[in-house]
């Protein structure tokens, strides 16, 4: 994977330090951070805003306590799950600390992004980093946006808990922000164990579909070089909180010695096609992934009806998924013929959508 380094050009920024402001590099995607820096080195320096690489802290987050900041290691040998093979170090971190952030162009009113990245849970061998204990839940990693009235706004926030105090497994969640909130944080099904290799891919869409935003998580998903149509889990945007429109940066969170564990992370990638983010060529012949006059109505669906039109009358396949990646109706349909919705909970759902090749996916609402 390292040897397809996607590092683009830059563009250095000079601002004055304070809470969710850019002091260094702002980077172009797609992005790739293999972490090609000495063993032993801190990421950032304690007390300083600017590290290796681009990475930085903010001002309100900095810390001045020696030891407490991420460390380059070596790769400790990773099992891939089909991403390309790594060729340079990775990431230690646990515990509070400076937060490490990476900024990226600013994103605009409506886009898709997408960020990847590989992790394992090691079973700590001194006592001192193995406290992590929550069973709540935080956040490891997310999106952001500068703000400039409270500094940074999160989504696609990835979050951990414990299964059981002592337990040595754990849950992989997804938040539309940064809270544990009930209804803005879904959990995926199964738990995963220490000393597992874990691949993690997120995305944020908010557009004319998604005008909210939609968060959706992928863990250990079939890597090829196009986007699976199921994810692990999803969760829509709260219009008034979350709809996080010019996201720029990714955050590593380091929040407390009980609520981050010893993580091990490494094959960082923000991009805006799946392809990209998984280090791969673009799928062949692909051209154009859109249906061509596509409607989808009406949206939200009060009655239970349903109906999809495009361009072409041409036979469309239709599935609809849980918030949990869970596919509860798939169909055929053509131009302005009714789907029965009447059996689907009220709630948000993934719509997918193919004709001829192409295929799409809509948030749908059902009330």
């Amino acid at each position: 994977m390292k040897t397809k380094l996607l590092f683009i050009g830059v563009l250095l920024i000079s601002l004055t330090p304070s809470f969710g402001q850019t002091v260094g590099t702002r980077f172009t995607l797609p992005y790739y951070e293999g972490f090609k820096y000495d063993v032993d080195t801190k990421l950032l320096t304690e007390g300083a805003i600017v590290g290796q690489g681009g990475w930085q802290t903010f001002a309100a987050d900095l810390v001045a306590v020696a030891g407490s900041n991420p460390i380059i290691v070596s790769d400790p040998g990773w099992n891939m799950g089909g991403l390309p093979t790594p060729t340079y170090n990775a990431l230690n971190f646990w515990s509070s600390g400076d937060d490490p952030v990476i900024n990226f162009t600013s994103q605009g009113s409506q886009f898709v992004i997408f960020s990847s990245f590989i992790f394992r849970v090691p079973t700590p061998v001194d006592p001192l980093v193995d406290a992590w204990n929550d069973t709540t839940g935080e956040y490891i990693y997310s999106f952001g946006k500068t703000s400039t009235t409270n500094g940074v706004n999160y989504t696609s926030n990835v979050y951990l808990k414990k299964t059981a105090a002592a337990a040595k497994s754990f849950n992989i969640g997804i938040a539309e922000t940064n809270t544990t909130a009930a209804g803005m944080l879904v959990w995926s099904s199964g738990t995963f164990n220490y000393d597992t290799d874990i691949v993690i891919v997120i995305k944020y869409q908010i557009d004319a579909a998604n005008p909210t935003g939609l968060s959706t998580l992928y863990i250990n998903p079939v890597i090829t070089s196009s986007e699976p149509l199921v994810s692990n889990a999803s969760t829509t945007a709260d219009l008034t909180t979350s709809a996080r429109t010019n996201l720029d940066k990714i955050r590593i969170m380091k929040s407390a010695q009980a609520k981050t564990p010893y993580i091990i992370l490494d094959e960082i990638r923000v991009a805006n096609t799946w392809h990209e983010v998984v280090g791969l060529a673009a799928p062949l012949g692909l051209v154009n992934n859109e249906i061509s006059g596509l409607s989808v109505y009406p949206n939200p669906v009060v009655n239970g009806k349903l109906f999809i039109s495009s361009s072409n009358n041409n036979e469309k396949q239709v599935a609809v998924y849980n918030l949990l990646g869970q596919k509860v109706l798939q169909t055929k349909t053509t131009n302005n013929s009714e789907i029965n919705v009447s059996e689907l909970a009220k709630g948000a759902y993934v719509l997918e959508i193919k004709e001829n090749g192409a295929s799409v996916s809509k948030k749908l609402m059902i009330q």
